[in-house]
């Protein structure tokens, strides 16, 4: 019997690399037969869309899409997903369920529920229900949700050991598979000189940067801080998008060594990335998900040949301490300004050779095998 593996995604799946990722494993290891994705609308996307031969996604539009976006149309806008969602698949020979949000898990045990034989993973981006930016309500919400279903669940996928502690302790369960937010190997660009060309930056300087979402949380305030005050052959360069933009455009109009780049698109940021020398990983203690925190710019950064800064979190610190590519820090102005007052270019050079190391075990060739873990057999 063919099987189906369904990932439901509650966002405008916008080809988002850790789904693209895993789906394209679960074909290649031969774990399932189709996958479908399905995931909100946004303008400009098409509601079904063809990956592959095997892999494909279903955009569902909905109609309080057309409403201004407040509190109550929020709230609608979910419920309205989960029926369409659960009415459109339930009657669909699905065989697996991967749910990427705890929010759209409800949908992913209503299909388990009058299905035969569904099996449910959860398969969770970040600690969900200790995230950053949650209000009371919402973290009460979340809370209960995960009560509730969280031994519901076949399998439960997390992206760091520390989160797989957290809800084995917490829930007394042991179905949890740690699969990490690492990108494939890339190919190894060495040094460029897109960031000195970009913006004037002199040979002889050390480039620091930051890539991905520019928002509370993630040290960016710390960094334009540090680096106003760094000397002038150390340059910083933020990469990505999001609210606090506008604190680095600021900090790049009155200091030299600032400089701000719009994100890239996915397929070119392993380029850009290696226009840089140092990696920057500056996260902050804001919730207990962002303290058990893997970022996937971690693996980016090692994945370009890059050594990299980041903070003095248990995870993160595993991984720098396990390979010695790069330096832990307190996430404080002093801890990183002395860090960066002294990397020189042989420290770095130093740290990249172990970096080179690194790459080559951490990359999704290697950690994809765990899929396995997840997925039932497939006589079972």
């Amino acid at each position: 019997m063919s099987i189906i593996n369904l990932h439901i995604y509650p966002s405008p799946f916008k080809f988002e690399s850790r789904i693209l990722r895993e789906t394209k494993s679960i074909i290649e290891f031969g774990l399932a037969d189709e996958v479908i994705i399905a995931s909100g609308w946004d303008e400009g996307f098409k509601e079904w869309e063809q990956i592959d031969e095997k892999r494909s996604v279903k955009r569902f539009s909905l109609f309080f899409d057309r409403l201004k976006k407040n509190s109550l149309v929020s709230i609608l806008k979910y419920f309205e997903f989960i029926i369409k969602v659960f009415f459109f698949y339930r009657r669909k020979k699905i065989r697996v369920v991967n749910c990427h949000s705890l929010f759209v898990l409800p949908v992913g045990y209503l299909l388990k529920l009058s299905g035969s034989g569904i099996w449910l993973i959860y398969d969770a981006h970040e600690l969900e229900s200790q995230k950053t930016g949650l209000n009371k309500i919402s973290k009460t919400i979340s809370s209960v949700l995960e009560k509730f279903l969280i031994k519901r669940v076949d399998r439960l996928i997390v992206v760091s050991p520390s989160i797989g502690k957290w809800y084995e302790n917490k829930y007394g369960i042991s179905n949890v598979v740690v699969i990490r937010n690492i990108p494939e190997l890339s190919s190894d660009y060495g040094r460029n000189r897109v960031f000195n060309d970009l913006f004037r930056i002199p040979e002889n300087s050390l480039i620091f940067i930051y890539q991905g979402v520019v928002n509370k949380g993630r040290g960016i305030q710390l960094l334009i801080d540090v680096f106003k005050s760094a000397t002038a052959e150390k340059h910083l360069v933020v990469m990505g998008y999001g609210p606090f933009v506008d604190i680095v455009k600021c900090g790049e109009k009155q200091y030299p060594n600032i400089h701000f780049l719009e994100a890239v698109p996915p397929s070119e940021i392993s380029y850009y990335s290696s226009g840089a020398d140092v990696g920057l990983s500056i996260i902050e203690n804001v919730s207990l998900s962002y303290y058990y925190c893997l970022p996937n710019k971690l693996f980016e950064y090692i994945n370009c040949d890059l050594p990299v800064i980041v903070s003095n979190f248990p995870d993160m610190k595993q991984i720098v301490n396990k390979f010695q590519c790069g330096w832990t820090t307190d996430v404080s102005i002093n801890s990183l300004a002395d860090i960066i007052s002294t990397i020189s270019r042989e420290a770095i050079v130093e740290k990249k050779k172990n970096v080179s190391e690194a790459r080559l075990v951490l990359n999704w060739e290697n950690e994809s095998s765990l899929l396995y873990k997840t997925f039932p057999q497939k006589n079972a």
